[in-house]
């Protein structure tokens, strides 16, 4: 049996994130993890404590994110400081999940967007056909990265719930209502979703390493 929810991240310092189980309808917004022009280290800590937060507050049993580009391959258009970043956040996101003994794979933008406009659609292009796609599929989002995560969601729904991922198809559309989330910081300890053998922890210093 497939995830029965599904977090979809568009990893970046402003993170767009989808959530939500296949069949239904996501539930997507943007998180920016530290103010602008803030070091790497001060990112690092708010999306590290933003993840501990939400699997605290929300039953995840699979995360999916896109890959983040080779820096190699990337010319110009990117720093070294900009690099560390977008490889570094994976890197830490992966980190917490393993700990936390949750599922978590990467999705190449080309294959997300084949999934879920029908065709591959590069660059900005693509970018504003997904907007459009979900808008279509009546899905709120506020920013490109956030539709961007909801194709990342869609995509791995059709991974873990084939049946469902009809749903997003340009023939179908759903009217099926998420359960509320929370992204609020909780204020203690407590047991996430329907697996008591998952506890969670006060802050991410006392992730079981």
């Amino acid at each position: 049996m497939g995830a029965e929810w599904i977090l979809a991240l568009d990893v970046a310092t402003a993170t767009g994130w989808a959530y939500g189980q296949p069949g239904g309808v996501p539930r997507a917004s943007t998180k920016q993890f530290a103010p602008e022009g803030a070091d790497n280290g001060a990112v690092g800590c708010g999306a590290m404590r933003w993840l501990a937060d939400f699997l605290k507050m929300n039953q995840v049993d699979a995360v999916y994110y896109e890959a983040p580009f080779d820096p190699r391959h990337m010319g110009k258009n990117t720093n070294f400081s900009t690099t560390r970043v977008l490889v570094g956040l994976p890197f830490l996101f992966d980190t917490l999940l393993a700990a936390k003994s949750i599922k978590v794979r990467e999705v190449l933008v080309a294959d997300a967007r084949k999934h879920f406009l029908g065709r591959g659609v590069r660059g900005d292009e693509g970018k504003k056909q997904v907007q459009s796609r979900c808008r279509q599929l009546g899905w709120r989002f506020d920013s490109p990265d956030a539709a961007d995560a909801c194709a990342v969601w869609a995509y791995a729904c059709g991974i873990e719930n084939p049946k469902a991922a009809i749903a997003t198809t340009p023939l179908f559309r759903t009217g099926t209502t998420g359960a509320p989330i929370s992204t609020e910081r909780p204020s203690g300890p407590g047991i996430t979703g329907t697996n008591p053998s998952r506890v969670l922890h006060d802050d991410i210093e006392e992730i079981p390493w």
